[in-house]
């Protein structure tokens, strides 16, 4: 079914690109992304070695239409453009950022490791790994709440919130 609407989408939009282009321009003029765009198809992926009985066991990937995609892609450029013009992404912000990995993540976090291991000073490194963490999004204030009685830091905690 996706390759039949890429085709019609190439056969309609090639001879008439301001169609596509009004139709994007129109969707952003109205700040509205149309619902018909909002919906995929999902399909649920077994992870090997798992139980197939257990709904923990799959793995959900949603396709989306090409029309979704690219009008998604056209809003993200805009909102990255805005946020880099006007200064308002962090400098350690790695993650969603284009030309900025994991990886760099953990070169700047091991790097300052280092650094503080050369100056004979002392480092602590808090790594929190939480299983499904959007799925229960609204328990993990009431869990960083707990952190006190752990010992831990006020300035660790303004941290895991912020």
């Amino acid at each position: 079914m996706a390759l039949i609407i890429n085709i019609i989408v190439k056969v309609i939009f090639n001879p008439f690109p301001s169609l596509l282009l009004d139709f994007f321009n129109k969707c952003l003029e109205l700040k509205c992304f149309p619902d018909p765009l909002k919906i995929g198809l999902v399909i649920l992926f077994h992870k090997t070695g798992k139980e197939e009985q257990n709904i923990e066991s799959y793995r959900p990937i949603s396709l989306l239409s090409t029309l979704s995609k690219l009008l998604e892609k056209l809003l993200l450029q805009r909102f990255n453009f805005q946020l880099k013009t006007n200064k308002l992404q962090h400098p350690l912000q790695y993650g969603f950022r284009e030309g900025k990995s994991a990886d760099d993540a953990l070169l700047h976090v091991t790097s300052l490791l280092e650094q503080a291991r050369r100056q004979e000073k002392h480092a602590v490194l808090i790594s929190l790994d939480i299983s499904g963490a959007f799925d229960v999004y609204n328990t993990l204030p009431s869990e960083i709440d707990l952190l006190p009685s752990l010992s831990s830091p006020t300035l660790a905690k303004r941290f895991l919130i912020h």
